[in-house]
């Protein structure tokens, strides 16, 4: 009944493989199987992995179709072993790849997924900026693992022959070295006899036998130092030191009347600094922030990431004159709460984001100090604020920080809106840079007005230079 019944499969499948159609069968099949890396799921586990089973179950099916037709053992457990190795080769080289990837076709981790990620970089997960010399060599030996099964399958009586020169060449240069170590040895133990039989012979030789006259002398000449001995012993002697005792130190200060005087050439007398007062200068009218644009824009930062497989939450903003910054919280990967969502994938989504708000500004923070778990998105608001340098000037803050600072010099609001001065003093170096009309020439203005405000021309004197004779000109 077996047998009977394996007969009628057989002829089942020749019938298949006979029919017209079969090309476009397992054509179907395998765009079928392959399909399935359109799923977000599907992508965000295994990646591009569905693509290449796609790809061996066409194969496969083909050696079968070749393997019927031509009486030809083409499809063997050694074929299906090297198909099955060669996909995990190549889902382990994948799996160190990593894809900045648009809305509608992303790959969170790398492109052959999460498990793809862990079989190439786990537990380490680098990336291109932190990897190191070792984490490329695992990477490549994992690479190379399934690749060296394969031709060990396919080759085994090579491998042997391999091995056993390896052995070989081992044996022999383990042997080369004891060998060296033991005549190392050796010559250390002859190179020490001969010094010893060298040092015995010349300590017989310095020995010289006991003369009585000489004997006498010597007895005499101890006696008479002995007596010396005792003699100087009973006076007193002064020794005069060669040096003075006492060593008297001169320090010798710069004359700084040269300094002085350049200083007194370029002092003007009887000079008076005109006041300034802040009620003169101008204010701009200031529009509050609307609550309506804070919960329109965190609604569209959570359905953004959320649509794209990144559990995030909004824990707190804060708004400044130009820009809100949002405190994003990434959420949970599973339901268990074991592991919370990457940093990378986060950041993956900003043009995302940014095409969402309308805004090509966006910038993430990816640590805000003192705050844990928390990320930070500035994105400009739509209709900003103008810093004026009166509200700086006359902060009860500023007043009182540029009574300690020596070179006073305001900054302008920070993200909270509240007033920023530093010292110039203590910043021997200062490198302003940005792009065109990102604000350098304005900041520096700010910075001369501020110190204008607060010292006098006896206090500071400023050379600015222009190579470029556009902010300076007259």
């Amino acid at each position: 009944m077996e047998i009977h019944e394996n007969n009628a499969l057989k002829e089942r499948i020749i019938q298949i493989i006979n029919h017209k159609n079969y090309w476009l069968y397992i054509s179907i099949l395998g765009l079928i199987v392959a399909s399935t890396v359109l799923f977000y799921s599907v992508r965000d586990l295994f990646g591009l992995l569905p693509l290449f089973i796609g790809i061996s179950i066409f194969i496969l099916l083909v050696l079968l179709r070749y393997s019927i037709k031509n009486s030809k053992n083409l499809l063997s457990f050694k074929s299906i072993l090297a198909l099955v190795l060669t996909n995990l080769s190549f889902f382990i080289f994948f799996g160190g790849i990593s894809y900045d990837s648009s809305s509608n076709f992303s790959f969170d981790y790398t492109l052959s997924g999460k498990y793809g990620e862990l079989l190439a970089k786990g537990p380490y997960y680098w990336n291109n900026y932190n990897a190191s010399l070792i984490n490329y060599f695992d990477f490549i030996i994992r690479l190379s693992l399934p690749l060296v099964f394969l031709t060990i399958i396919y080759y085994p009586k090579g491998y042997i022959r391999i091995l056993q020169k390896i052995y070989a060449s081992l044996t022999n240069i383990i042997s080369i070295f004891s060998a060296l170590i033991k005549n190392s040895i050796i010559s250390l133990r002859i190179k020490k006899n001969k010094a010893e039989t060298v040092i015995e012979k010349i300590e017989a030789k310095s020995e010289i036998p006991e003369i009585p006259e000489i004997k006498k002398e010597l007895n005499f000449i101890e006696e008479k130092t002995k007596e010396k001995e005792s003699n100087i012993s009973n006076e007193k002697i002064i020794i005069e030191p060669e040096f003075p005792a006492e060593v008297k130190k001169e320090i010798i200060y710069e004359d700084i009347s040269n300094i002085d005087r350049e200083l007194l050439r370029y002092k003007k007398n009887n000079f008076k600094w005109p006041s300034i007062k802040t009620s003169s200068l101008k204010t701009t009218p200031k529009k509050e922030l609307d609550k309506n644009e804070i919960n329109n824009t965190i609604e569209i930062i959570k359905s953004t990431l959320s649509a794209h497989g990144v559990n995030t939450s909004i824990e707190n903003f804060t708004s400044g004159p130009s820009v809100t910054m949002y405190q994003l919280k990434p959420g949970w990967m599973d339901d268990k709460e074991n592991k919370r969502v990457k940093v990378e994938q986060v950041l993956r989504r900003e043009k995302d984001l940014a095409l969402a708000l309308g805004s090509p500004n966006i910038r993430f923070e990816a640590v805000l100090d003192g705050v844990q778990n928390i990320m930070g998105v500035e994105i400009p608001n739509m209709t900003p604020n103008t810093v004026d340098f009166k509200e700086i000037i006359e902060d009860e803050k500023i007043e009182k920080l540029s009574e300690n600072f020596s070179l006073p010099a305001p900054l302008g609001q920070g993200m909270d809106g509240k007033a920023i001065m530093i010292d110039i003093a203590k910043m021997p170096h200062l490198l302003v840079a940005g792009s065109t009309g990102s604000g350098k020439s304005v900041f520096i203005n700010s910075i001369i007005a501020g110190l204008i405000s607060t010292k006098t021309p006896d206090d500071v004197r400023m050379i600015l230079i222009d190579p470029k004779r556009v902010e300076l000109t007259p």
